[in-house]
């Protein structure tokens, strides 16, 4: 199934449809390309998500001598080079060996639907439950699945050795055989890494990298961006880059992403696992935190005497203190009044930054040159995923000035009390409108006759999303001038930047609340 957050790419459909079909050939892994690249087949050095029984899911990067832990053992999958996505293999010993049929729809299969009609229903109340039914010993089954082409042939031999099987209904003889077909038979399926299938993965087997990111929020964030081809978005993802991959996905190559990042150089590490051609990774760019012009700087130390009583000890990382903190209250307020001032002392960080987080300065350089030039601000979406310890609300500003007027702004967090925060500051401002606080809510339910109904177990925590869109240019930091402007023009002094001024008739971003609907 392709989900709603898949882009089809039409220049590599028209370039597959032209492809003869394969042919024996073909069938032999190898990792020179002969043609041109089908997007729908695992290729040497592409990444795959394994998808076991139970929801397991394995991360794996293809290739002749790759291997990966599937069940209990280490195994080659260099089987998997030259399949189709959405494929299913069953490990029999050492391999990985393609089957052509789902075995989990056979799992979720209706035992009442597929029984037959016998003249007596039996039923289990004269069945002990005292592993005494099996005569089979372990040392005949340990024979029996060295010895077995595959392990359905197990699951067989078990039923039929199994001395309570036909007394059992038809409902305890499908869970039987569903338990048995778990432990003896291992299949996974080939998914492509997508955003839904990588978020589904990572949500299930370590959520606390990704911030709890369910795939409804997921959606629920890409729609309202509004992220599609030709976008500019500016984001601040700190979930492992699983929404900077995501936002790559709906742009398909056509647009721009700058995704800013905090301390020494970006964790976008999910990114490399959607297999993006350079097309795709051509549109991205990282930008550090303290290259932003509006980065309120930290004021330099001023040199201690040797008669000082107290020595304060040189802090190396002193101008990349992350600050995104989150500060009291007071604090909070007093900041953009004195983000100018504690600009005015402060070199240009954009060498440093970009010098010390390994991002070419070039590049840097001329994000920065895009991000000054105010008058025509042409993000069109701002989407930011804190982490724990990051204030929402002092990035929102931070960020405020570069989105173009109308555009999205969505935040997500786990917990609600942050956004709750940004949410009052908004409204205070009249800087949003249509603006939302929400959560979403997702159930996963079993659909059979007369037993339909929730799962016992699921998450029922998906995070909060706070959304809306931009009426308002004067809310946020302001700019800070650069150290090299003001060098330059000596003469003429750079004055100090002035506090936002109050909505006016003149101020055509400005909108008043209460006279809307």
């Amino acid at each position: 199934d392709k989900s709603a957050m898949e882009v089809s790419i039409p220049e590599q459909t028209e370039a597959v449809a032209a492809v003869d079909a394969p042919t024996e050939s073909d069938a032999v892994p190898s990792e020179k390309p002969t043609g041109p690249r089908d997007p729908d087949v695992v290729h040497s050095g592409d990444s795959v998500v394994l998808r076991e029984r139970d929801d397991k899911f394995s991360f794996v990067k293809v290739g002749k001598k790759a291997s990966a832990k599937i069940g209990k053992k280490f195994v080659k999958v260099v089987s998997l080079i030259g399949a189709r996505y959405g494929s299913f293999f069953e490990l029999r010993g050492t391999n990985l060996v393609p089957i052509d049929h789902d075995p989990h729809q056979e799992d979720d299969a209706d035992p009442v639907a597929v029984a037959a009609p016998t003249e007596k229903t039996p039923d289990n109340r004269d069945l002990i439950d005292d592993n005494s039914a099996q005569s089979l010993t372990a040392a005949d089954i340990a024979v029996l699945k060295s010895t077995a082409q595959s392990g359905a042939d197990v699951v067989q031999k078990l039923a039929q050795n199994s001395a309570t099987f036909q007394q059992k209904t038809e409902f305890a003889k499908a869970k039987y055989l569903r338990r048995k077909k778990k432990k003896y038979i291992v299949t996974v399926q080939v998914q492509k890494p997508t955003a839904r299938t990588l978020c589904e993965a990572y949500f299930c087997k370590m959520p606390q990298k990704i911030r709890q990111l369910r795939v409804d929020s997921l959606a629920e964030i890409m729609l309202h961006s509004d992220a599609k081809s030709g976008s500019r978005i500016l984001t601040y993802d700190r979930c492992g880059g699983l929404v900077v991959g995501a936002l790559m996905e709906r742009l398909a190559g056509n647009g721009q992403i700058v995704s800013v990042f905090p301390g020494q150089a970006p964790a976008v590490g999910i990114v490399d696992q959607f297999n993006f051609s350079a097309e795709h990774k051509a549109i991205l760019h990282h930008l550090p935190i303290a290259a932003l012009p509006n980065y309120p700087q930290k004021k330099s130390t001023p040199p201690t005497t040797a008669s000082s009583s107290a020595a304060v000890p040189e802090t190396k990382e002193e101008n990349f203190e992350r600050p995104t903190k989150r500060r009291k209250t007071e604090e909070t307020k007093e900041e953009p009044a004195a983000a100018p001032n504690a600009a005015a002392a402060a070199a240009d960080v954009v060498p440093v930054a970009a010098v010390r987080s390994g991002v070419a300065q070039q590049n840097v350089a001329a994000l920065v040159a895009q991000l000054r030039d105010l008058k025509n601000p042409n993000f069109d979406a701002i989407v930011l995923v804190p982490e724990d310890g990051d204030d929402p609300l002092h990035l929102l500003k931070l960020f405020w000035p570069f989105l173009a007027p109308s555009g999205s702004v969505v935040v997500f967090s786990p917990y609600m009390q942050p956004l709750a925060e940004c949410y009052q500051d908004l409204m205070e401002s009249h800087a949003i409108v249509h603006i939302r606080l929400f959560e979403t809510w997702h159930r996963i339910h079993q659909v059979l006759p007369l037993r339909t109904h929730p799962l016992m177990q699921m998450h029922g925590a998906s995070g909060y999303i706070l959304s809306g869109y931009k009426v308002k240019a004067s809310y946020g930091l302001p700019l800070i001038p650069s150290a090299h402007k003001a060098a330059e023009t000596t003469a003429v002094p750079v004055p100090a930047a002035a506090p936002a001024p109050a909505a006016s008739s003149s101020d055509a971003m400005d909108v008043d609340p209460t006279k809307s609907s």
